[in-house]
């Protein structure tokens, strides 16, 4: 089946489940609000299924091979968090994006979130309709405080993504250090990520075939 027949038979499977606002796969395992460069909650490009929390606003800078900028994500209400981007690109007009994402947990598959998307509404530079799942892998006896766990995220979207699969994934070696690595259906990126208490993380490596670093700080309204 072609990625974009999927979206929306997935989407319109999803719509007939009951929403809920806490899963386990937010529940068991650090859950980084991290700004990708793009804005939305994920990685470093790809997004995944979290949100900015209710009241929260993600303000975040990124410095990449291609473009740099601010990006800012705020929680609305309860799995819904809107947000934009203004993206300095090397050898392009400068251009500034609105971004936004819902996230669904389907209540007979409580083990894992799912987010549906759009990165640049207006399409100013790629529009692009995204659907990603993100599950949480952890050991027994697991503990916030001495947390050796996992997440995994994977989706399909268009413009950015070029109508192809992305996946990603988070290895935390503890609760304020962790592994990132995605494929962004073009390059494979990956970074080392830095979480001081719940209001900054700050992330650094390989993206787009060149180095980056990126930060995000976190502030309930």
């Amino acid at each position: 089946m072609s990625p974009l027949i999927a979206v929306p038979a997935l989407i319109a499977a999803l719509a007939a489940t009951e929403p809920q606002t806490v899963s386990r796969a937010t529940s068991v395992a650090p859950n980084v609000h991290m700004n990708t460069l793009y804005g939305p909650t994920g990685l470093i490009n790809v997004p995944t299924a979290n949100t900015a929390e209710r009241g929260v606003v993600g303000f975040g800078a990124g410095f990449a091979k291609d473009f740099r900028g601010p990006t800012a994500n705020w929680g609305v209400v309860d799995s819904i968090e809107v947000g934009g981007a203004f993206l300095d690109r090397t050898g392009a007009d400068s251009k500034a994006i609105a971004n936004a994402k819902v996230k669904i947990v389907p209540s007979n598959f409580n083990w894992f979130d799912v987010g549906v998307g759009v990165i640049d509404v207006a399409d100013a530079i790629n529009q692009t309709f995204y659907v990603v799942g993100s599950a949480a892998i952890v050991p027994p006896n697991f503990s916030p405080d001495n947390a050796f766990a996992a997440r995994i995220h994977a989706g399909v979207g268009t413009g950015l993504f070029s109508e192809k699969l992305f996946a990603g994934g988070e290895i935390f070696l503890n609760n304020k250090t962790a592994l990132v690595g995605e494929w962004d259906s073009k390059n494979f990126n990956a970074a080392f990520r830095f979480r001081h208490m719940e209001m900054f993380a700050i992330q650094a490596g390989v993206a787009n075939k060149g180095l980056f670093l990126s930060s995000t700080v976190s502030l309930k309204f």
